[in-house]
């Protein structure tokens, strides 16, 4: 998840990526028991519908069989998580907290794994320091992902330090990105968006954004949506004192999307 939203008193309700655990699994690393593997599978077709009680329940089964597969801990990490997100506030830190334990326990054993390594980063990303997550801890595996997925571990990188508002530095680690990928659109776009929300290099970022759509990469690439584009040019027009390009640009996200209310509520806001 690249520069997500703050919940500051919410903080676990966005452990981790929304979206079918299918989209990011990790490398196999399978147990050779039959019945892990089942309770496993069972876990993440669980995660895949968002029943949490029943993915934690499966997979809490598999981790117990196959104690010593990385994975077994990894899904049991994610269905924590997911339980974290629609638990109410009182069992929200409990589960925040399994959830971070199964992903280190993964990343113990399976120390080479970029994806585990990934969930543990999200984790501690959006989980205060004085509960076990925060900045330190963060970057610690922002840096074990570099090792192991330079663009991935640049996008980590990037996301910290947009959080704390060191725009410049997120900046240059997309830009390292873009140096060797020049058409990434997500690093186009992340790198229009924090432009949008800094006021700083605007037309830097107004390039990038219109250079995304030239591109139409596939929904599971992850990539922004047309809408998302746009709305990031109307943001930074407007900025720039270009009031009848930014309404343009936000009918034209709406055109894409008719139920994107940022557009909507930029529109409205522009129209007074």
């Amino acid at each position: 998840m690249i520069f997500p939203k703050r919940y500051p008193l919410l903080f676990v309700a966005a452990l981790l990526a929304a979206g079918p655990y299918a989209a990011a699994q990790p490398a196999s690393t399978s147990s050779d028991s039959p019945s892990a593997n089942a309770q496993r599978t069972l876990a993440k077709q669980a995660i895949d519908r968002k029943d949490a009680e029943e993915a934690v329940a499966c997979a809490t089964r598999a981790a117990a069989l196959a104690p010593g597969d990385p994975e077994c801990q990894h899904v049991l990490g994610v269905a924590y998580g997911m339980a974290a997100r629609q638990a109410n506030a009182f069992r929200r830190l409990l589960l925040a907290r399994k959830s971070a334990a199964a992903f280190r326990r993964a990343v113990a054993l399976a120390p080479g794994n970029a994806d585990f390594h990934q969930s543990l980063f999200e984790c501690y990303e959006q989980t205060p320091a004085v509960i076990g997550g925060g900045f330190e801890r963060a970057a610690g595996e922002a840096a074990a992902v570099k090792r192991l997925d330079p663009a991935r571990g640049a996008f980590d990188y990037a996301t910290l330090y947009a959080a704390r508002k060191e725009f410049d530095l997120a900046r240059a680690q997309l830009d390292g990105i873009l140096r060797t990928a020049p058409d990434d659109v997500t690093a186009l776009y992340q790198t229009g968006r924090i432009a949008a929300v800094s006021g700083q290099f605007l037309d830097r970022g107004l390039a990038a954004l219109r250079l995304c759509l030239a591109f139409t990469p596939s929904p599971e690439e992850g990539a922004p949506s047309a809408a998302e584009v746009h709305l990031r040019i109307g943001n930074i027009l407007e900025q720039k004192g270009d009031k009848d390009g930014a309404r343009v640009a936000y009918i034209k996200a709406l055109a894409a999307n008719p139920k994107f209310t940022p557009a909507y509520d930029a529109l409205k806001k522009l129209n007074g």
